[in-house]
């Protein structure tokens, strides 16, 4: 296995910076000012769009106006397409890239580029994208050149979405060979199109004049303006072509200008007349789709190839260098399509082995995509799948991100996989990080059952495979929720198998086997294996690794009560995420989401949930597990059953069985019988809630001996509900029954933050039987455990909470309870009423402050007695007193008492 640093050094050759810098000019060409002055006028529009065959000087006309821009101090971005930019992903990776060589400071998106936008939605990163640039006080301008080598409905949708939000200050320019698959009637209506054909494009006499440069005749010049029909690349050839002849109405006379006549002077007057060394030269160079000395020289054993043509003056317009130091060349696109076919004729048995030749040279020069690329070409793909597994197959997406990985498999065809077992789990692991789970499991069985396993000459490959397999299996059974597949047993076994220098791999087990102790309730454990996956990540220098195991900590920590604790960890995996993957990167959702579900235990979630769904949007379609879908979903519950928003809570039920269906995850299949029970409460549908709890009774028990481990946590929420409608329809023998199981199912597991649940639960049970001192306990017990950590969402979130509070401070007196306690629970009914957390008749009839009096008065004290047992001025009592018989609507004690029970004030 290879370090972490070696892999390091690779993972950027993915990226080709010539793309995003355009061609140079071995000739002078004319300056077409009249088209360059349309140009100017149009950038005021959104796009412009230039559509022509090759050989109408699309390109030059795009470099010359970029000349022109740049001595405006306009920013211009240049990127050259091919068929890989086909490929979401890859392409915003590019247009981030040339937009940053232009000059733009794009801040964390370059982060997120060079790792290929790993799991970083397409929409998302185009919103930030258009917001820097829409904060720049200057014009930029964007050209996409050869637009028509992508082919991908993906791509059109894309630019669509791209056109529909441009900022004003932004300008796209499509160049291309056919009309793109986007939408151009939309913009062309709101007359935001500016749009040049072969029409515009022809030179006129003029322009045609300046390019051949020859004493002619005006009665000459309009014959070949009429052959050629002004084409650029024709009237160019033409000029040598005349130049070179003796005779030049007879060269006149003969010049077609049509394509096939081309191809004969191509041949005729540029191949022909080159030395034999300087035609293969170009021919078996014509496989690349980029060149320079050195490879070139690895191609075809021909040395300082292109010095010689620079001393072919006629071939010098049909090779365009691609960088300043013009070490980088390819061939003008019609010279490179005739060189392919004289390839074909010529030297068809070779192109194999020139492709191996490019593929070695690619190996030795660290561009693993290049090399991977051209063994394909060769039909060598057993090279190919030794390249990418000598480089860290599946690990590669850990150091260099998903677009490493995706571009070099998307050079594979899909009916090869089946021969590369180790490439099938690469490619899992591939679809693991894209979110498409049924796919990833599709690549595992595949590689699990693959004949090629129990052929003899793959003996020796097995143990990477199964190295690679355990691994890659295991993360799949986690991402399904699967802790019965990964047990301890077989985890701990995966781990002993593995190289004590291997890392990663134990991380990654060690990391799994953390959630699996999680699932099954055992914290101590879970943390241990926690804290053996950190030194693992540590060893591999997996910053990735070490972020997960952040996030698992502060879980830990949160189900455990130590809120301090876990926002520490949930803050350093944030810090982390955004620091090393960019603010819009999944572990920096999921580290977000994990921070809103912890400040709204604290009931500092506030009331927009912008950020959360937006977060929750991405960690649903690329990176997440059930304990972090369960925390964002269980809190979206509660403040939608808060404010008895039915529709809310189907619009969550719908979301969640769509995880359910692409991931499989059984726990939350409970969840989404949770949301259907909250509903009928809410509707009081008596024969859907009886129906849903006897389709749920394996949900509703616990018992460590007997019952599913892996049922503490839905047991949780599903058994809350549950509560719930049995303490609405008063069957408090059901209700007490059910919250006793679930409160021995908390204390075993240690789960503080649900055992308050619980609790308060217990509490509101025994008020509404009036049983005053044993709510009181319940209550207290909950304050005691809540208030050193804040955690006030378990209170807030009831309804009674202020009577209960007012019940308990009327006890007091007969308990030994913590004057801090009696504090946060005070807190917690002030913050109740005013995040309107209780009911609209509690908040309509009494404060807290007067449900205390009136709790006291129930128990028929004085005035006097009153104050002493709160603590407050005799006029005090008097004071709220009189607010009590104002809201109530009497004028005596007895009558106030009367009228609150009837109310629900009072039990």
């Amino acid at each position: 296995m290879r370090d972490s640093n070696e892999i390091d050094r690779e993972v950027g050759s993915w990226l080709i910076s010539t793309k995003w810098l355009p061609p140079r000019h071995h000739v002078s060409v004319i300056r077409r000012s009249r088209l360059i002055n349309v140009l100017d006028n149009g950038i005021q529009h959104d796009l412009t769009v230039i559509t022509a065959p090759a050989g109408f000087g699309k390109t030059t006309l795009l470099s010359q106006w970029r000349q022109r821009l740049l001595a405006k101090n306009v920013k211009v971005a240049w990127l050259t397409l091919d068929e890989y930019d086909s490929d979401l992903n890859n392409l915003l990776c590019y247009i981030i890239f040339s937009l940053i060589s232009s000059g733009l400071d794009l801040g964390r998106l370059e982060m997120l580029a060079e790792q290929g936008l790993s799991d970083t939605s397409p929409r998302s990163c185009l919103g930030l994208l258009l917001a820097k640039i829409s904060e720049l006080d200057e014009s930029v301008v964007l050209i996409l050149d050869d637009y028509h080598r992508i082919k991908a409905p993906e791509i059109d949708q894309f630019m669509d979405r791209l056109l529909d939000n441009m900022p004003d200050n932004f300008h796209l320019v499509i160049n291309s060979r056919e009309k793109p698959g986007f939408d151009l009637t939309k913009i062309r209506s709101f007359g935001q199109l500016q749009e040049f054909g072969p029409q515009e494009l022809r030179f006129d006499t003029v322009e045609m004049k300046e390019v051949i440069g020859l004493d002619l005749s005006d009665e000459q010049y309009s014959r070949l303006l009429e052959k050629t029909e002004g084409w650029p690349v024709t009237i160019q050839l033409a000029s040598q072509f005349i130049a070179l002849g003796e005779n030049k109405e007879q060269v006149l006379d003969s010049f077609s200008g049509k394509t096939s006549h081309l191809a004969d002077y191509l041949s005729a007057q540029i191949m022909n007349k080159c030395p034999e060394v300087v035609q293969e030269f170009l021919i078996k160079t014509s496989v690349l789709e980029r060149v320079n000395d050195n490879l070139a020289y690895a191609i075809c054993g021909i040395e300082g190839g292109f010095d010689q043509l620079e001393d072919a003056g006629s071939i010098n317009a049909l090779f365009v260098p691609l960088d300043e130091e013009k070490k980088w060349f390819r061939y003008h696109h019609l010279f490179s399509e005739f060189l392919k076919e004289l390839l074909h004729k010529r030297y068809l048995n070779e192109i194999p082995s020139l492709h191996l030749k490019a593929s070695k040279w690619f190996e030795a020069d660290n561009n693993l995509n290049e090399a991977v690329r051209h063994a394909c070409l060769a039909g060598d793909y057993d090279l190919a799948a030794q390249l990418i597994e000598n480089a860290g197959g599946w690990e590669l997406i850990l150091y260099g991100g998903i677009g490493y990985i995706r571009n070099l498999l998307h050079h594979i065809p899909d009916e090869q996989f089946a021969d590369y077992p180790r490439l099938q789990v690469a490619r899992a692991y591939y679809f693991q990080k894209k979110g498409e789970i049924r796919e990833a499991r599709n690549y595992i069985e595949f590689a699990r059952c693959n004949p090629k396993l129990r052929a003899e000459a793959y003996r020796g490959n097995l143990p990477a495979f199964h190295r690679d397999f355990d691994v890659v299996e295991v993360l799949q059974n986690t991402y399904e929720d699967d802790f019965v597949a990964n047990n301890l047993v077989t985890l701990t076994q995966r781990i002993k198998k593995l190289d004590p220098e291997d890392g990663i791999s134990p991380g990654v087990l060690f990391c799994s086997l953390s959630l699996s102790m999680m699932a099954n309730g055992k914290f101590d454990e879970g943390l241990k294996f926690i804290q053996e996956g950190i030194r693992s990540m540590r060893q591999a220098n997996s910053v990735l690794g070490l972020n997960y195991c952040y996030v698992h900590l502060g879980q830990f920590s949160l189900y455990q009560g130590h809120l301090r604790q876990a926002e520490a960890y949930f803050r350093e995996a944030q810090n982390m995420a955004d620091e090393n993957f960019g603010s819009d990167s999944g572990l920096k959702y999921i580290a977000d989401v994990s921070l809103f579900s912890l400040r709204d235990w604290r009931g500092e979630g506030g009331d927009d949930m912008t950020q959360v769904m937006m977060a929750l949007d991405h960690i649903e379609e690329f990176d997440g597990w059930f304990e972090i879908y369960i925390s964002a979903y269980e809190m979206i519950l509660v403040r939608a059953c808060r404010e008895r928003k039915k529709s809310l809570i189907v619009e969550l039920r719908d979301r969640c069985q769509r995880v359910v269906s692409e991931r499989s995850i059984e726990r939350l299949s409970v969840f989404v019988q949770c949301c259907d029970l909250m509903v009928a409460t809410l509707e009081e549908n008596r024969p859907d809630a009886e129906r849903i709890l006897y389709q749920m009774q394996g949900s509703l028990k616990w018992d460590r001996g007997q019952s599913d481990p892996m049922s503490w946590r839905p047991l949780q929420y599903m058994g809350k509900a549950a509560a719930l409608w049995y303490m609405k329809i008063e069957d408090f023998t059901a209700a007490r029954a059910l919250l006793v199981n679930m409160e021995e199912c908390c204390r075993e597991v240690k789960a503080t933050c649900f055992l308050l649940n619980i609790l308060i639960m217990r509490a509101e049970l025994e008020f509404r039987q009036n049983n005053m001192a044993r709510a009181s306990d319940f209550l207290f017990e909950a304050a005691a455990l809540a208030w050193p950590e804040n955690i006030i969402r378990p209170f807030t979130e009831n309804d009674n909470i202020v009577p209960l509070v007012a019940a308990a401070y009327a006890v007091r007196r007969q308990k030994n309870v913590d004057r801090l306690a009696l504090n946060f629970l005070q807190e917690c009914a002030a913050q109740a009423r005013k995040m309107k957390k209780v009911s609209l008749l509690h908040q309509e009839l009494l404060s807290s402050r007067e449900m205390e009096v009136l709790m006291e008065l129930q128990g028929g004290l004085s005035n006097k007695e009153i104050a002493r047992a709160l603590e407050m001025t005799e006029h005090t009592v008097k004071f709220h007193l009189k607010n009590i018989f104002v809201k109530l609507d009497v004028d005596k004690r007895a009558k106030a008492i009367i009228v609150a029970r009837q109310k629900g004030l009072l039990g």
